[in-house]
């Protein structure tokens, strides 16, 4: 008998996250945008004048998608760019306040949601996928 379904790290981690990005897109609908748009738009709240390679390693995207997310953003007036040497750094338009506080607000109801279903064991599963996932990245 196959024991895939609770042991292997594929399918166990596929069935969660099609689980949570189910909740997540969701809870994410008031923004427009699907979640990862919207968490592009949350990073560079966070770390301003980005580049596509800094973001798609920090989140963990690939880069083509990266800049076609960007791209998207910036067709919306949500995200400018300017041109440091070779490099593209991307950040905020001004434009991007009224769904960046509305995709603070989604972030924030999902924190509530997963902290309330997840309990305790929320924080040690995080960080747990985190590490693995970094452990794991050097397959590429």
């Amino acid at each position: 008998m196959h024991k895939f379904y609770n042991e292997c790290a594929y399918f166990t981690a596929a069935r969660y996250f099609r689980k949570v990005e189910q909740i997540t897109n969701r809870i994410f609908e008031p923004t427009g945008l699907a979640p990862a748009y919207a968490y592009i738009l949350l990073y560079l709240e966070d770390y301003p004048k980005s580049s596509i390679t800094k973001i798609a390693e920090d989140l963990g995207y690939e880069r083509t998608s990266v800049s076609r997310m960007l791209n998207f953003l910036q067709e919306r007036g949500l995200v400018v760019f300017e041109t440091s040497g070779r490099k593209k750094l991307f950040h905020l338009s001004s434009n991007s306040s009224e769904v960046l506080e509305t995709a603070n607000d989604c972030l924030s109801q999902l924190k509530k949601l997963t902290d309330k279903e997840l309990g305790n064991k929320k924080v040690e599963m995080t960080s747990l996928l985190t590490e693995n996932y970094w452990r794991l990245n050097t397959y590429d």
